[in-house]
């Protein structure tokens, strides 16, 4: 399966929208958003409808790119499968240029337990 959080941030990216604006467009929490983004949260397919909503693309784009990629899912719609080819693109350059960097992504603060 695709990093969807990667994708979602991706687009995000892209359209100049911050997090916070995504939140309140597709009616999602911040935290959740920022967890899928992050990898460590998987949205269920309602919520991929309200986050592409919120991004102002297709609902199958996300839907898509979200199933393995052993599935068959497949668009006729041209507009959906650019953004699908456009999408797989930058995630390949940003693993290309982490590899090449020979750097992983940023680990996470983790919260301390004062209790």
């Amino acid at each position: 399966m695709l990093e969807l959080g990667k994708a979602i941030r991706i687009v995000r990216d892209a359209k100049g929208i911050r997090l916070a604006t995504l939140a309140e467009r597709s009616g999602v929490s911040v935290p959740f958003l920022s967890l899928v983004e992050h990898g460590d949260r998987q949205p269920s397919l309602a919520v991929l409808r309200k986050v592409a909503d919120g991004l102002g693309i297709p609902p199958e784009v996300l839907i898509m790119l979200s199933q393995p990629t052993s599935g068959h899912l497949q668009s006729d719609d041209r507009t959906t499968q650019s953004l699908i080819a456009a999408i797989q693109k930058m995630l390949a350059v940003e693993d290309d240029l982490r590899t090449k960097l020979g750097s992983e992504p940023k680990p996470r603060a983790r919260k301390k337990n004062y209790g």
